[in-house]
């Protein structure tokens, strides 16, 4: 487990004194050409350099982070970095990467609801700063899934994970709700599903149906 310091880092990125400690940190000097320190998604460009560069450097198959925020303050304090390499150990972190943020959400409420006037009841409390971040991960792999499965004429569900388990803030949950509504909507086949099924498992065998998907670009 590594804590990248994110708050630090990127206050002194861009510093000729901390030049030399960040080319450590990354192990190499190409990251200046890689990373754009100007753009909006600064934050998640750093991130996903850093895993990229593990992978490389540690022989890692998996790299998942954590977004830790600050308590009080709707900004990224620092990011855990997970490495192993087997799916096994990634479906772990996960879970505790869910029980972790789970609790995380509700300690930033608490002191929200502390802080709040009551003239909006129905937001009291409520971390918009982080149902903003997880819908936007959301919607992301809302995207992403058809693609993966239009591109392959059968892949099992294990292969899935691999594809998408490293992703922040995406958990097993948000995988298999995605494709049990593309099971009820006609657009996927599972193998060996039957009406006593309620989520999709190892072992199974998803596939696009191609019917769906030329019925959805008539559509467009």
């Amino acid at each position: 487990m590594i804590n990248f310091m994110y708050d630090f880092i990127q206050r002194f990125i861009d510093t000729n004194e901390q030049r030399e400690n960040f080319n450590k940190l990354f192990g190499c000097e190409d990251w200046r050409r890689e990373i754009n320190l100007n753009s909006p998604d600064k934050e998640s460009q750093l991130i996903e350099y850093y895993k990229q560069r593990l992978k490389i450097l540690g022989d890692w198959k998996y790299v998942s982070n954590s977004k830790i925020l600050y308590p009080d303050k709707d900004k990224t304090y620092f990011h855990l970095i997970y490495s192993t390499r087997n799916l096994k150990g990634l479906r772990e972190y996960k879970k505790i990467d869910n029980e972790m943020l789970d609790e995380q959400r509700k300690v930033r409420e608490r002191i929200k609801l502390k802080g709040q006037q009551s003239l909006f009841p129905e937001h009291k409390g409520k971390d918009d700063f982080y149902y903003t971040i997880y819908q936007d991960q959301r919607r992301a792999l809302e995207n992403y899934l058809p693609e993966l499965l239009k591109n392959h004429k059968e892949i099992s569900y294990e292969d899935i994970l691999k594809h998408v388990l490293e992703w922040e803030m995406i958990f097993e949950e948000d995988v298999k709700e995605l494709i049990l509504n593309y099971l009820n909507e006609g657009k996927v086949e599972i193998s060996e599903w039957h009406s006593r099924r309620r989520k999709p498992r190892d072992g199974d065998k998803v596939k696009w149906r191609t019917e769906s998907h030329d019925r959805g670009d008539n559509n467009e």
